[in-house]
């Protein structure tokens, strides 16, 4: 992944998704944005045998030697997963004939 989309991710992501409110002074009006994004940062120091695309960990990879008596398995690996995310936009309106929109 590139810089920008590093970037993208931690700083401009939090800020859009942050509760924010805009007004007018003509008509009143309100619109409010709330949610979150739910994410997992995993460190592995070596391959590890899980399923559901890494979400569950059930244990290392045991040794794996190569020719030249390498361990294989004993790669690190870093993971970044974006599992659940909510986003909700609350939105009210003018008066309209005496009763609320």
């Amino acid at each position: 992944m590139n810089r920008f989309g590093i970037c993208f991710l931690f700083f401009i992501i939090p800020v859009l998704l942050s509760a924010q409110s805009v007004k007018s002074n003509k008509i009143k009006s309100d619109i409010t944005f709330s949610g979150y994004v739910k994410s997992d940062m995993i460190y592995d120091t070596r391959q590890t045998v899980n399923y559901r695309e890494g979400h569950f960990l059930l244990y290392p990879e045991e040794p794996l030697y190569d020719n030249d008596s390498n361990d294989i398995n004993e790669a690190p690996n870093f993971n970044i997963l974006a599992i659940e995310t909510r986003l909700k936009g609350d939105i009210t309106g003018p008066a309209a004939f005496g009763a609320k929109t």
